[in-house]
């Protein structure tokens, strides 16, 4: 599939991050971190958002740009996989967020170049994710876990996957993550936050 346009908007904005959210305005949108929203069907969001530059630009024409992009990518593959959901817009900062609103999390990487997978451990395997070699830390004491234990002890649990760096959310609260995460919990939200994991993805095993 063509580059996405969702990518080339950058040109749009001074400042370009990607941040995600179910409603715009009532979670979260960490400074400087691209962030994902995982629903528990498997349903993401993922919000296209920055600094617009008014002097060349207007929201309507980002707007405009994202509707054509969704409209050509739902043509693409014959369905409704991505809508827009209610974009937010600052005049005075020029701060715009545009949730694109996924059916899958499958449609996610094929749109934007993002992975994230949802599924159980099993599945994950399945996928082709090598889980067992990776060595895992518990969320409430840091205690290490090798992966090969998650495989064989805890394969029904579910996991969310994803090579983005930044703030992942999910529809439960993680038990052990792979290295280089760490969950935050405030009165802004609960994420966890993804920016300094190794490897080629990071994995958060949620609690059940």
């Amino acid at each position: 599939m063509k580059r996405s346009k969702a990518l080339l908007m950058a040109v749009f904005l001074v400042t370009f991050l990607m941040t995600g959210c179910g409603a715009v305005n009532n979670l979260p949108h960490p400074d400087g971190l691209s962030s994902i929203i995982v629903s528990e069907t498997g349903a993401l969001t993922y919000d296209l958002g920055g600094v617009l530059d008014q002097d060349y630009y207007n929201v309507d024409e980002l707007v405009s740009m994202a509707r054509s992009e969704i409209s050509e990518f739902n043509s693409q593959v014959g369905g409704a996989a991505v809508s827009l959901g209610d974009y937010s817009y600052d005049a005075a900062t020029g701060r715009v967020y545009l949730p694109y609103q996924f059916t899958g999390t499958g449609y996610c990487e094929k749109l934007t170049g993002t992975k994230v997978f949802f599924g159980s451990v099993t599945q994950a395997s399945l996928a082709g994710f090598d889980l067992s070699g990776m060595t895992f830390y518990s969320v409430k004491d840091g205690g290490a876990k090798p992966g090969s234990q998650i495989v064989s002890e805890l394969s029904d649990r579910d996991v969310i996957i994803t090579n983005l760096q930044g703030a992942v959310m999910g529809p439960r609260a993680p038990e052990y993550t792979s290295e280089g995460l760490f969950w935050v919990s405030g009165e802004s939200g609960d994420y966890c936050n993804t920016l300094n994991h190794t490897g080629d993805y990071a994995v958060i095993l949620l609690k059940k």
